[in-house]
């Protein structure tokens, strides 16, 4: 099913959140196939990007009518996720979010400490230090754009919880 679902415009994006060894289906029942996610950021991604393709490319190949797909988090894909990242979860196993400086963050969301800088997002990255430095410097706004996968979301994310938490005043 994935290699159906693969373009050349999605090939980084369906290997990050469905070819990963953390989905996995669990059950087809009434026309919904299930899946199970290790954290509330894969389930809205699977739904959000991936959900209708899916099912009409699930019904092709197994033959049955696929109306939906689901995604689920479940207690144990939450504890091997946060196993793998060495550092619990503060969430419950559905999306609620945490409260984090005052504001409300959905699960998952990153930090900067945990970035990791490549060649392909290294002038991004310097361009967020530099924000946070001093929120007057010239890259302020900062556009971002790049292919899936390559840390947008990630710097935009830590960007905001620094900035916040270096500047409580300042509005995010």
């Amino acid at each position: 099913m994935l290699d159906r679902l693969r373009t050349a415009e999605n090939e980084q994006g369906v290997r990050t959140w469905l070819a990963s060894p953390k989905v996995r289906p669990v059950a087809i029942d009434n026309g919904i196939l299930t899946l199970e996610c290790p954290t509330a950021l894969f389930q809205y991604t699977i739904r959000d990007r991936y959900a209708k393709p899916l099912a009409t490319i699930a019904s092709t190949i197994l033959g049955v009518a696929i109306t939906e797909v689901q995604c689920r988090v479940s207690g144990t894909a939450l504890r091997e996720h946060e196993t793998r990242l060495g550092q619990p979860i503060a969430v419950a196993a559905t999306a609620t979010p945490t409260r984090q400086g005052g504001r409300s963050f959905g699960h998952g969301f990153k930090l900067l400490e945990n970035f990791v800088v490549g060649h392909c997002n290294r002038l991004a990255f310097d361009s967020v230090k530099r924000i946070l430095d001093d929120p007057r410097h010239p890259v302020n706004p900062l556009f971002i754009h790049g292919a899936s996968g390559l840390g947008k979301t990630h710097l935009e994310q830590g960007l905001a919880l620094a900035f916040k938490e270096r500047y409580p005043m300042a509005k995010v």
